[in-house]
């Protein structure tokens, strides 16, 4: 943003000039959020179609999904605290750590 852009910016010109800039600014991040929805649709769908759940009723989908969140998440965990020990484990077995 040049100079005369940020100094148009904050001396407003003529009456109702100001509010029409912040119009636009809202516009265009409004654009952006729903273009970053439609996106976020499409790679929804995109799951469903590969998994096959469109076939499913929306409590079934649900149920999927939510055991499905719960099985990553505690495969996370689990990773996030038992992997260490095993790396350690792995490094004092190839006598890489003391």
């Amino acid at each position: 943003m040049s100079l005369s852009a940020h100094a148009e910016d904050t001396n407003p010109g003529p009456a109702g000039q100001t509010d029409v800039r912040l119009q636009r600014r809202s516009h265009t991040a409004g654009m952006a959020l729903a273009r970053a929805w439609k996106q976020m649709s499409w790679f929804y769908y995109q799951y469903l179609l590969v998994t096959a759940l469109y076939m499913l009723e929306p409590w079934e989908r649900t149920v999927f999904n939510s055991m499905l969140v719960s099985v990553v998440g505690m495969a996370l965990y689990t990773g996030y605290v038992f992997m260490p020990q095993h790396i350690m484990a792995i490094l004092h077995y190839f006598e890489i750590v003391q």
